[in-house]
């Protein structure tokens, strides 16, 4: 046994220093300038990977009483910061079936224009789509305040039911709506935000030469305050079908997935450029709102990212306060992926939260119940 020990032994170090330069690298990503140094970002998409594998290091190299179990130890602690964004154990809270009444339920989630633009593209309108059972998740849901990403809406009512008029229709009759140009000439796309209450007043921030709204925001009036709260979508990695099939064949090494790589990568290089500077911008209008604060959003980034830290500083992020574990929001690549969530700032108490593990979209929506302090 010894003697295979030894013969294995280097091979085990070589992976434990590989895995350790690679963890590191995922910490250094909320403090560098990602824009510029896209590749260190890379790392970060794997860091619940890293970190476990980190800790299987540690217990190997703990058993036999080995210095390497000190190294391990030492730079897994350099994360701690990047583990309390990514993991959350709440696992005393409880979902509650119905909320108090001085409580604000609130909804996000990126719905993959409804799964109409399928149909859309294949030509096919009397094909069957998830849109009707996608409304009646959100009559059952029955939040507050809905933040939705990708919205769409025909304007052709012999092929496409009005997504706006069936949400009012739940008991929505105040929302905002901002989309660019008519695509295709038969439908809008954009970002919306719903609301029971009243809203006051509505804002877009769009990139220049762009009707994308890097965000959009809405001034709520609820009974004793009045609130805003921001809807953001930001850069899409925009993988095709094909490049997601390809991601897949690279985890198994076939040459299909190495032939794409190189567009892979550059699509990823593009959309860390797209969101350092989309963050900032965001960021600045956060700081400067007049009233107690909410955000829900797609980031298309990870809670140890860049994006995620230049935004969530001094915000509370409702998984970590109530949820558990990951809390996976993107359903494709891999199994960790938590890119959509609900901060608040300090003027709101987070006391519950929740991902609904539902089929209909490629995200999974998320919910919370919070209250003004």
């Amino acid at each position: 046994m010894k003697k295979i020990s030894k013969f294995f032994f280097p091979f085990i170090i070589a992976g434990n220093v590989i895995a350790l330069v690679l963890y590191i690298f995922a910490c250094l990503t909320p403090f560098v300038n990602t824009g510029t140094y896209w590749w260190i970002a890379l790392s970060g998409l794997a860091f619940p990977v890293l970190l476990f594998t980190i800790l299987l290091f540690l217990i190997y190299h703990s058993l036999r009483k080995s210095k390497w179990a000190i190294l391990n130890l030492i730079i897994l602690l350099l994360g701690t910061q990047q583990i309390m964004a990514t993991f959350a154990i709440n696992l005393g809270d409880r979902y509650p079936l119905h909320k108090d009444e001085d409580n604000i339920k609130i909804l996000q989630w990126n719905v993959k224009s409804w799964d109409q633009l399928r149909l859309e593209q294949s030509n096919d309108f009397k094909g069957n789509s998830f849109q009707p059972k996608m409304m009646l998740f959100l009559k059952k849901t029955n939040a507050d305040i809905m933040c939705f990403e990708e919205f769409f809406e025909g304007v052709d009512s012999s092929k496409f039911t009005s997504n706006v008029m069936q949400i009012k229709a739940l008991g929505y009759p105040y929302y905002y709506f901002h989309h660019g140009e008519l695509l295709d000439g038969i439908y809008y796309y954009g970002d919306a935000i719903f609301s029971k209450f009243p809203i006051m007043d509505t804002a877009s921030i769009c990139s220049k030469n762009n009707d994308n709204a890097i965000f959009i925001y809405a001034d709520i009036q609820l009974p004793h305050k009045k609130i805003r709260v921001f809807a953001t979508h930001l850069q899409s990695v925009g993988f095709t079908d094909d490049q997601y099939t390809a991601i897949q064949d690279l985890k198994k090494g076939e040459e299909s997935g190495i032939k794409q790589s190189r567009t892979i990568i550059g699509k990823l290089k593009r959309a860390y450029s797209s969101r350092r500077h989309q963050s900032l911008i965001l960021k600045q209008y956060l700081n400067s709102s007049p009233w107690p604060t909410m955000l829900c959003g797609d980031f298309n980034d990870v809670p140890n990212s860049n994006t995620y830290f230049t935004i969530s500083k001094d915000m509370q992020d409702a998984f970590i306060k109530k949820g558990n574990f990951i809390g996976r929001t993107f359903r494709y690549i891999f199994p960790t992926l938590r890119i959509d969530f609900i901060l608040a700032d300090k003027s709101f108490k987070i006391k519950h939260f929740r991902v609904d593990q539902i089929p209909y979209s490629d995200h999974n929506p998320v919910e919370s119940i919070i209250s003004l302090k």
